[in-house]
């Protein structure tokens, strides 16, 4: 009788599990599914560089706790730091290494330089911005932090050519 008993408990116990199991797996199913349809194109969209700008100071200043006066000062100061760091950019549009005379290499260094400068000068303005309503070290941790995020945003745009690229070798081998 004992043994009949244990054999039914553990045929039950059996099939419990694995009901659950499948269930879990019903679960994630439906989430993937749920998680398609919520990527519209409508969000798929991508940010706008200001959206973005905005978000990151956001993080930042919900990650060293600035009360909401503060954060609303770091968020519009970060944003205009941003602008001026945005309209410093190179021109996309510029010949191959392989392409360019001796000159247009010089021309191209010495322009490096003067944004190097230029970016400079644009920390030095905003770190005396972020002086008047910011301690130090509230400063000093937003800089890391901001560095960090940059960091992030740059692998993950490496990976995503990784990935766009390796798709369109992959597509010229098959042919």
């Amino acid at each position: 009788m004992k043994k009949t008993f244990f054999i039914t408990l553990l045929a039950l116990m059996m099939s419990a599990g694995c009901n659950t199991a499948m269930a879990q797996q019903q679960d994630s199913e439906k989430l993937r599914t749920e998680r398609a349809k919520l990527r519209t194109d409508k969000e798929r969209q991508r940010m706008t560089r200001e959206q973005l700008a905005e978000r990151q100071a956001r993080y930042i200043a919900s990650t060293i706790a600035l009360d909401e006066e503060t954060t609303e000062k770091y968020v519009r100061t970060f944003c205009e730091y941003q602008k001026e760091v945005w309209a410093l950019r190179p021109d996309r549009n510029r010949k191959r290494q392989a392409e360019m005379s001796e000159s247009d290499i010089e021309k191209n260094i010495n322009e490096k330089f003067d944004r190097e400068e230029k970016l400079l000068a644009i920390r030095k303005k905003y770190y005396k911005e972020y002086s008047k309503f910011m301690t130090q070290r509230q400063i000093q941790r937003a800089y890391e932090l901001e560095k960090k995020a940059t960091g992030q945003l740059v692998k993950r745009k490496a990976n995503m050519q990784n990935r766009k690229g390796g798709a369109k070798r992959q597509r010229k081998g098959q042919k």
